[in-house]
């Protein structure tokens, strides 16, 4: 079997996880606000994400020490990175309101999965079982492929309908998936959001005299 083995893929990330995209989406907090938070402001801070989320194997960081130390190259990865992000939160908003997904998203999605290295065999290596990709060699950029790839398995699947967003008043706007049973969930988080707007009608409700 010939080829580099995806270098970049930590054994425990190396499926493309649903969620994994939707973390991903997240690092925008209070995203429905007049304040959004940006949680990447930099390609140090993006990388320092990857890491933390299991993205980054053993032989991938010597390749994104290089990229980050190259000004131009970290501006590259930076931008590709929030952009696709961004795209992908556009198109499964669009899907959460019942409309189709703007044609300039969609480019911007397919032109970062053209960059990815492509799922051709599975094979084992020194980091676990992996993808390998015959075809290309490895680059900084493939950091990225298991979030491109759980976005793309997830607007393609059947699970895209479960992706909702919360519907904290203060504006959160985190996606989730709702696995619930009755597929009736609204908060990203019943011990944050979901607390905090049971409080809220518990307040309303005192001061209406009717707690």
């Amino acid at each position: 079997m010939s080829g580099t083995p995806h270098a970049g893929l930590d054994p425990a990330r190396r499926s493309a996880d649903a969620k994994l995209c939707l973390e991903f989406v997240n690092t925008v907090a209070w995203r429905n606000s007049a304040a959004p938070e940006e949680k990447l402001p930099s390609a140090h801070a993006l990388v320092d994400w990857c890491t933390g989320a299991g993205l980054v194997g053993a032989r991938d960081r010597s390749r994104l020490a290089a990229a980050l130390a190259d000004a131009p190259a970290a501006d590259r990865l930076y931008r590709t990175a929030l952009g696709f992000r961004d795209a992908t939160y556009r198109l499964l908003r669009a899907r959460i309101d019942g409309r189709s997904g703007a044609a300039a998203d969609f480019a911007a999605l397919n032109t970062v999965i053209a960059a990815m290295p492509q799922r051709q065999v599975l094979a084992p290596g020194p980091e676990g079982i992996g993808w390998h990709d015959t075809g290309r060699p490895a680059s900084a950029l493939d950091m990225l492929a298991p979030l491109v790839w759980s976005a793309a398995d997830l607007l393609s699947g059947p699970r895209a309908e479960r992706v909702k967003q919360c519907a904290d008043p203060k504006g959160c706007g985190w996606l989730f998936l709702d696995e619930s049973r009755t597929g009736t969930r609204r908060w990203c988080s019943m011990g944050d959001c979901g607390n905090r707007a049971k409080a809220r009608r518990h307040y309303e409700r005192s001061r209406a005299g009717l707690g």
